[in-house]
Parts: structure tokens; C-alpha cells; sequence
């Protein structure tokens, strides 16, 4: 139904379309903002639809997907897929094609919490801890810091998903 391609006010990228990609595009439907949302599995296209929300079909991590040229304006990347490796190189991918786009990562794995923000996110939402930020919270924050520039060195931090379990692994 909708291709994001077409958008000329994309903001948001979410890679991604499981329970929390769907959080996530719930939380940033606004009259304001557009996101788009790259996702590989075709059983998500009717629940997009119905949402409302524009979509590509295809791997997030995909660098051809990622490096459309509206993409490449787009102000945030939220990297939501279910592999920890998988948002570790969309991050890696998103950072490399705009060093200045805002980048949130989920992290299923503590340990890969520090793998993403060295990998270039600036805030990580993880699974491992108990719920005290949110995807929104992530994003205000970032526009406070907004007026300072940012490098690896001093970008990031982990935030938890609310009401996410841990887990194993």
C-alpha cells in the first residue's frame, strides 16, 4: 500500500516491525513526524497498513534500503529487529551513511549494550533492565543534548524498554 520512498518528510526510520518496532511507530504517529519502517517479513505488511504507517519491504540492515536519498535526511534511525548483531550493523550501516542522524538501538543482551554504542548509537534501550525510560524519553533527551556535538567518545547511554522482560541468553 504505502512506499516510504515516496515521503518527502520522513524523520524516523524504524528498522524493524516485531513488538517493539510496533511500539515504536505507535508512539511516533503524529501529525508532524513521519516514519518509515523497514521491515523483511511480509506477515507485518497488513498490521503496517492498517497502522497507517509508510514501509519498505526488505532487511533493515540493507545499505541499498538505508541510503535512499530521502533516507539519508532522515533525522533518527531506531534499530528494533530482534538480533542484538543484526542492530549492531544497522547501526554500524546508519552511522557510516549520515554521521549526524540520531541513533536509538534495542539491545536484547547486556553485553551488547556497549557493542552498539560503540558501533555509533547514541542511546540503547535495553531488555536486560527494569522499565524506567522510553523510546520518547530516549528522543527528548537527545534533543537536549542537541546543542552540543557528539563523537563516540561522549555519545550514548543504555535505557530500558518498559515492562520488557529479560532475557536469556
Amino acid at each position: 500500500m504505502r512506499d516510504g520512498s515516496r515521503s518527502s518528510r520522513t524523520t524516523n526510520l524504524i528498522c524493524g516491525f516485531g513488538r517493539v518496532g510496533q511500539q515504536v511507530a505507535r508512539d511516533f504517529i503524529a501529525p508532524t513526524s513521519t516514519s518509515v519502517v523497514i521491515d523483511d517479513n511480509v506477515e507485518q505488511r497488513e498490521m503496517m497498513e492498517e497502522m497507517g504507517v509508510l514501509y519498505l519491504h526488505g532487511p533493515a540492515a540493507d545499505d541499498a534500503l538505508l541510503n535512499r536519498r530521502r533516507h539519508q535526511r532522515a533525522r533518527a534511525v531506531i534499530a528494533c529487529v530482534d538480533s542484538d548483531a543484526e542492530n549492531i550493523f544497522i547501526t554500524l550501516s546508519a552511522r557510516e551513511l549520515n554521521p549526524e542522524i540520531e541513533i536509538v538501538a534495542r539491545a536484547s543482551q547486556e553485553s551488547s549494550e556497549r557493542k552498539l554504542l560503540r558501533a555509533g548509537a547514541d542511546d540503547v534501550i535495553s531488555l536486560t533492565r527494569p522499565a524506567a525510560g522510553q523510546w520518547r524519553r530516549s528522543r527528548s533527551a537527545r534533543s537536549a543534548r542537541s546543542a552540543r556535538p557528539t563523537s563516540p567518545a561522549t555519545r550514548g547511554r543504555a535505557m530500558p524498554i518498559p515492562g520488557a522482560a529479560p532475557r536469556d541468553g
